[in-house]
């Protein structure tokens, strides 16, 4: 913090940032960069670009002041700071702030070359990290004898394919796991470093959204390991199935964080879901919420399932008719039947097999059992604010009145099912149709003058 010490500036204010680096700067602080840093006017009243020619550069810092260490700093850091004002902070004998010239995207070229020939390797790595370093450049801090220098050059966003290629054999791992995190390295190179079997690089890869199913597998195939890596390999999507499904067996040692991994994997196999449920019930909600859970493992969650869990059961996609219709007979569970209720009325002809109360059987549709539900259960359905469209017009056709008058005075009916609901011979049912603010004027006329 040699800047900052020689400004007496505190450590706190030192690193808040350019900005309020120079609020905390007081009188000594180059007006130009007050105009770069709040977008204001400069003190002598003009404003960059105009009248004001703070960021000429030597000698005119701040209108005959020499800049503050402190404004230096900043001004190798702001984002606008022009190139000729970067270059003539190249030669500040402060290395932080030749440090910041070196890592600023508007740094000369020129500069940038001679920055990286410095004899200070913080210099020469902040040009290594700099995007706008030409390629050859790179190249040539690729070689560097710092470690540091070499890490800058493979996390570089310009950094080229060749050269990754290269960096991957080197001597330091640090650099070897930049480059295997690196977007633009060569997949065959990925792959060979993933065989190296070294924690700090394959942890690099698994975070990778382009492995393909040979890297996954050479990172869990290693000897070593660890928690990290075994759960940033179950959170790949494109992980295979049979890791997934032994990995989900490995979670009987109740590592939630692999078990999380699993279950927001997309990729997730059943046969592993099975797993996940089977060994910690408590996991019914995530497990059920999953694309992937079959039917069979979601009748078998809906024997022993709180209602929550019965919700989400009763919204999914493969949830069988046989579950949905033993979800909305459960008594008590109000989300559960709601959503039972709402699966059902989004196949109204489905068919399915029920006791006809004399010991036999017979077939019924969805529609015909929401509209025969018994009193309590129907009028559970229509309290509901949030109750669907298609589910009242179902309800409409109740057989029951009350019921029926439920749905005209529901804020979701629409103008079609009031219209519908007009010609009710129950004078309730009417009346609560005429008095929703869902019903059309013309409707209400009509049937005004056929009164």
């Amino acid at each position: 913090m040699i800047g900052a010490s020689r400004a007496g500036l505190g450590a706190n204010q030192y690193r808040a940032g350019p900005s309020r680096m120079l609020a905390a700067a007081g009188d000594n602080e180059c007006p130009g960069l007050l105009v770069q840093a709040r977008s204001t006017t400069c003190r002598c009243g003009g404003v960059w670009g105009s009248k004001c020619q703070a960021w000429v550069g030597p000698p005119h810092w701040g209108h005959g002041k020499h800049p503050s260490p402190q404004c230096k700093w900043a001004a190798a850091r702001l984002p606008g700071t022009p190139p000729e004002v970067l270059a003539s902070l190249a030669g500040d004998p402060d290395f932080q702030v030749r440090e910041g010239v070196a890592a600023h995207p508007n740094c000369p070229s020129d500069v940038l070359a001679r920055f990286s020939e410095s004899g200070d390797g913080m210099v020469r790595r902040a040009v290594a990290g700099n995007p706008s370093s030409p390629l050859d450049l790179l190249a040539g801090l690729g070689g560097d004898s710092s470690a540091g220098v070499r890490i800058g050059v493979a996390s570089n966003p310009g950094c080229s394919p060749v050269l990754l290629r290269q960096l991957s054999a080197d001597s330091d791992y640090l650099v070897r796991a930049a480059v295997g995190r690196h977007p633009s390295c060569p997949l065959d190179t990925v792959l060979g470093l993933a065989r190296r079997h070294e924690p700090a690089v394959n942890a690099g890869i698994a975070a990778r959204a382009d492995c393909t199913e040979e890297i996954l597998r050479e990172l869990y195939g290693g000897s070593h390991v660890g928690s990290l890596l075994r759960w940033s390999v179950a959170a790949h999507p494109a992980c295979p199935s049979n890791i997934l499904q032994s990995l989900a067996e490995e979670c009987a040692g109740m590592d939630m964080g692999l078990r999380q991994a699993l279950l927001r994997n997309p990729a997730c196999p059943a046969a592993a879901l099975d797993i996940l449920y089977s060994d910690w019930k408590p996991d019914a909600a995530a497990v059920a919420v999953h694309p992937n859970c079959s039917a069979a493992l979601l009748e078998r969650m809906s024997r022993q399932c709180g209602d929550r869990s019965g919700e989400i059961i009763a919204g999914h996609p493969a949830c069988t008719p046989a579950t949905l219709m033993s979800l909305f007979d459960r008594q008590g569970m109000v989300r559960t039947r709601r959503a039972a209720a709402a699966a059902m009325a989004s196949r109204p002809s489905q068919l399915i097999l029920v006791s006809d109360g004399a010991g036999g059987a017979r077939w019924c549709s969805f529609a015909d059992i929401l509209q025969r539900s018994l009193l309590p259960a129907a009028r559970a359905l229509t309290e509901d604010q949030a109750c669907p469209g298609h589910l009242l017009a179902i309800l409409a056709g109740h057989r029951d009145p009350v019921v029926q008058s439920d749905v005209a005075r529901h804020p979701g009916a629409t103008a079609a099912i009031l219209v519908s609901l007009l010609g009710c011979p129950h004078g309730q049912v009417v009346q609560a149709v005429v008095s929703n603010p869902n019903l059309p004027r013309s409707a209400l006329a009509m049937w005004q003058l056929a009164r």
